[in-house]
C-alpha cells in the first residue's frame, strides 16, 4: 500500500510519498545482525541468521565488533539512492556509488565529502579532525579508520548482504506477519491530514531547529525499527517510524502529563496524597498531621482533585479525601511509558 500526494502553498509545491519500504527494513535487519548488542525487539533474527550465505555471516562476523551505536545512520544512504521499492537497483546503485559518497551516507551525509576524501587516502587522520559526533568517541574514531582503510571491499560486502537479506524467504514472512499493522499505519498516516513539516514534527514527536523548504518528503512506516528517525537534506525530508505502535505526539502527552505532574511538584501535596492513599481522610486531620493551616491543606486538596488524582465523599456533615489508586496508577504507568518508549 502507498499513497501519495501534492501539497500546495503559496510559491512552492511538495511532493508527499507515504509507502512501506522493503530496502529500509533490509537496512534495519542487516544492522540488526551486525550490531548485535543493540534490542531490535520487532525483528526475529534467529531465522534470518539460519538463512545467511558463509560469504554475508562471515561479512557480518568480521564487522561485528567494530561497529558502533549509531549504525542506523547508514539509512542516510537512502537520500543518495531513493529507490525505496526496487532492492535490487538500490543495492546495484549503492554498490556503484563512488566510495566517498557512499561513506557520507553511510556515517550520516554531513561530513563534508573533501574530509571524507582525505580520511579514505589516510584514515589515520581520524584522529587528528575535530570532533564530530560522527566520531565523538575512540570507539567511533577506531571504526571509521578501519572503515576507511577498508572501504572499497566494504562497501561491496554491505550491498551484497543486504541484497541478499531483499530475497530471504525469513525476511518476506516477518514483513508479511506485519501487513496489517502497516496498511492501518499509513491509513491513520493519512487521516490526520497534516502539511508534511507537521506531520514529520509530529511523529518524531518534537520541534525540529533544523528546517528547509523540503521539495519531497518520505513518510516510512517500519516493522522493524526500534527509534524513529529523520534522514534530511536542504531538498529532501525522509522519516521513519515503528508502525507497530500507535500513532501519537509525544509533545501533547508531554503537556498533559506535565499538568499532572505539577500538582505533585510539592512535598506537602505528595505527603498528602500518600496520606490518602492509605485511608480516607478529613481536612482538619491532614492539616494536624502535617503541620498546615486548613485552609492551606483545602488549596493543596482543589489541586489535587482537578488533577483527579483524589476522590471527595461527605460522610454525615464531615467531607472525607481519599487517593484515587486507578488514576494515580495510570499517571504513573504513562509516565514510565513515556519515558521508556525510543
Amino acid at each position: 500500500m502507498a499513497i501519495e500526494r501534492e501539497s500546495e502553498m503559496p510559491g512552492k509545491t511538495e511532493q508527499v510519498h507515504m509507502h512501506f519500504s522493503p530496502v529500509v527494513e533490509g537496512i534495519i535487519v542487516l544492522c540488526s545482525l551486525l550490531h548485535s548488542e543493540r534490542e531490535f525487539p520487532h525483528i526475529r533474527l534467529a531465522p534470518i541468521e539460519q538463512e545467511l550465505s558463509l560469504p554475508i555471516h562471515a561479512f557480518i562476523e568480521e564487522w561485528q565488533e567494530h561497529v558502533t551505536e549509531d549504525l542506523l545512520n547508514c539509512l542516510g544512504l537512502t537520500l543518495l539512492v531513493p529507490h525505496f521499492q526496487n532492492g535490487d537497483l538500490f543495492c546495484a546503485e549503492i554498490a556503484a556509488l563512488p566510495e566517498a559518497e557512499f561513506l557520507q551516507g553511510f556515517i550520516g551525509g554531513e561530513v563534508p565529502v573533501d574530509v571524507l576524501q582525505a580520511l579514505i587516502a589516510s584514515p589515520r587522520l581520524i584522529y587528528t579532525l575535530e570532533p564530530r559526533y560522527e566520531w565523538d568517541t575512540p570507539e567511533k574514531q577506531q571504526f571509521i579508520e578501519l572503515l576507511c582503510s577498508k572501504l572499497q571491499t566494504f562497501q561491496q560486502q554491505f550491498a551484497a548482504a543486504l541484497e541478499h537479506i531483499l530475497h530471504m524467504g525469513s525476511f518476506s514472512n516477518q514483513i508479511t506477519e506485519q501487513q496489517k499493522a502497516v496498511e492501518h499505519s499509513l491509513a491513520e498516516l493519512q487521516q490526520l491530514n497534516m502539511k508534511p513539516l507537521s506531520l514529520a514534527q509530529y511523529l518524531m514527536g518534537k520541534t525540529f531547529r533544523r528546517v528547509s523548504s523540503y521539495k519531497l518528503y518520505y513518510f516510512i512506516p517500519s516493522c522493524f525499527t526500534p527509534v524513529r528517525m529523520r534522514i534530511f537534506n536542504d531538498s529532501i525530508c525522509i522519516v521513519i517510524y515503528n508502525c507497530t505502535k500507535p500513532l501519537s505526539d509525544d509533545r501533547k502527552q508531554s503537556e498533559e502529563l506535565a499538568k499532572l505532574l505539577k500538582a505533585l511538584a510539592d512535598p506537602n501535596r505528595l505527603l498528602i496524597l500518600r496520606m490518602l492513599c492509605v485511608s480516607k481522610e478529613y481536612g482538619a486531620r491532614l492539616a494536624e498531621y502535617i503541620g498546615l493551616t486548613t485552609a492551606t491543606v483545602s488549596h493543596h486538596l482543589d489541586l489535587l482533585k482537578k488533577a483527579k488524582l483524589i476522590k471527595e465523599e461527605k460522610i454525615g456533615t464531615i467531607k472525607y479525601f481519599s487517593a484515587d489508586a486507578e488514576q494515580v496508577k495510570r499517571m504513573m504507568d504513562a509516565l514510565h511509558q513515556f519515558t521508556a518508549q525510543k
